[in-house]
């Protein structure tokens, strides 16, 4: 009984005090999972807050791109006036800079070919915008026969006098002949194709006139024009009469210059070969695969005008 009355005695203050302290516990537990809800509480409205003004910068953006389509008055339409003139002194490293760029697979030594254009005023115009300096392109027509001695013309005739296989004595013949001319026509890409056609009638009415004046330099039959293209090739599916689909190679060629394409049609001789820059012959486009090629022609001269 001693014992026991003993053992009980010594439990319960142990009991007394567990049974004091659990309520404690648990206020304290409550109380900081309040303050800890209250603290997501407020987050949560911050960022409520925060996706508000994110939606009103949103909708201003949205209305801004709205009044611009609504009001096409804040487009302004801005007229460029191109001049067309006679080649002269300022022109002569604009001509240089595009003359390095008429071969590309060959270092073209342009010095001595871009002060014959310069030279040459009663044949050839460039073309600037009024009041600036900067040229924008020259359309020109020199003797083969009168400067083939020059370095440049060497080096053009080299590159490409092999290139027509079965052709090549006939070609040989062409680009020895005094009737032959080099027809160059080079120009920024941003300049508007609609002032192509003025350009090229303005050159062959000088030689027209000049060759009615026996002038034999400028009697020309044919004309060897040298320009390049780029050539994408995409695989694009086409549907056969099989349940499979098939992909077959579809080729874009986007010509430097608008005319190319119907010069190329009146060509009675021609040769490409793809060029390679640096140690890559294609570059890769969202388009597929891009190429550029040089494009050698021989154009008579009875079918230039047409």
């Amino acid at each position: 009984l001693k014992r026991n009355r003993a053992a009980a005695k010594s439990k319960k203050p142990t009991t007394t005090s567990t049974a004091i302290e659990k309520p404690e516990k648990k206020n304290k537990n409550k109380k900081k999972q309040e303050e800890e809800e209250e603290e997501v509480i407020d987050e949560v409205v911050e960022y409520s807050d925060d996706m508000d003004s994110d939606d009103d910068d949103d909708d201003d953006e949205e209305n801004m791109f709205d009044d611009d389509d609504d009001d096409p008055d804040k487009y302004e339409t801005v007229d460029i006036e191109f001049c067309v003139d006679q080649p002269a002194e300022k022109d002569y490293h604009g001509v240089k800079t595009f003359l390095k760029q008429l071969l590309p697979s060959v270092k073209l030594f342009a010095n001595d070919l871009a002060d014959i254009i310069i030279a040459q005023t009663n044949v050839g115009n460039t073309i600037r915008i009024e009041d600036n300096e900067e040229l924008f392109g020259y359309t020109t027509v020199i003797s083969l026969n009168k400067h083939k001695n020059i370095t440049s013309i060497k080096q053009l005739i080299s590159a490409i006098s092999s290139g027509f296989g079965s052709h090549r004595a006939m070609m040989k013949g062409i680009l020895e002949s005094p009737t032959t001319g080099l027809l160059i026509s080079q120009r920024m890409v941003n300049v508007p194709y609609q002032i192509i056609p003025p350009v090229y009638r303005a050159v062959l009415t000088s030689i027209d006139t000049l060759s009615s004046q026996k002038n034999t330099d400028f009697k020309f039959e044919n004309y060897l024009v040298i320009t390049t293209y780029q050539k994408s090739v995409s695989k694009k599916p086409t549907i056969p009469s099989k349940k499979k689909a098939k992909t077959e190679p579809s080729e874009d060629i986007i010509y430097i210059n608008a005319e190319d394409q119907f010069l190329r049609k009146v060509a009675k001789l021609e040769f490409t070969y793809q060029i390679q820059r640096g140690e890559e012959k294609q570059r890769w486009t969202l388009g597929g695969v891009m190429s550029t090629y040089a494009l050698i022609m021989v154009i008579p001269a009875s079918s230039i005008p047409s």
